[in-house]
């Protein structure tokens, strides 16, 4: 295994991007299931959510790349960077629904993304 290089830093950061959009597919799956459930039983309603479709598509997708990539790169220097999937997940959420993210949460994803630096560094 060898270590990243910049290219599959990318890779990896695109898979993370991948499983943070499907995340925010999933939620808006969520909200569209539950509404459904005024009118029909659970399992219908999840069956005809357009969004579950579309977020497990994007789950297989994203699972055969990360196949691939833990094929090229070792774990230990893979997983920190697919674990920025906790940063996209809520500025995608966010920007989707136009809403402000505060200080607070800036600040979070300063130190979440130092961490993942130091983590790769070693």
């Amino acid at each position: 295994m060898k270590n990243i290089t910049i290219e599959f830093f990318f890779i990896i950061l695109t898979f993370a991007f991948s499983m943070g959009l499907a995340q925010v597919i999933f939620s808006l799956a969520s909200d569209q299931i539950f509404t459904n459930l005024k009118n029909q039983n659970l399992f219908n309603s999840i069956l005809k959510s357009h969004w579950i479709y579309i977020g497990l598509f994007i789950y297989v997708i994203a699972t055969i790349a990360w196949i691939w990539i833990l094929s090229k790169v070792d774990l230990r220097f893979a997983y920190p960077i697919a674990s920025l999937s906790i940063i996209f997940a809520p500025l995608i959420k966010s920007y989707y629904e136009n809403m402000y993210l505060g200080f607070k949460y800036w600040l979070g994803l300063i130190i979440i993304i130092i961490g993942v630096i130091l983590i790769s560094k070693n």
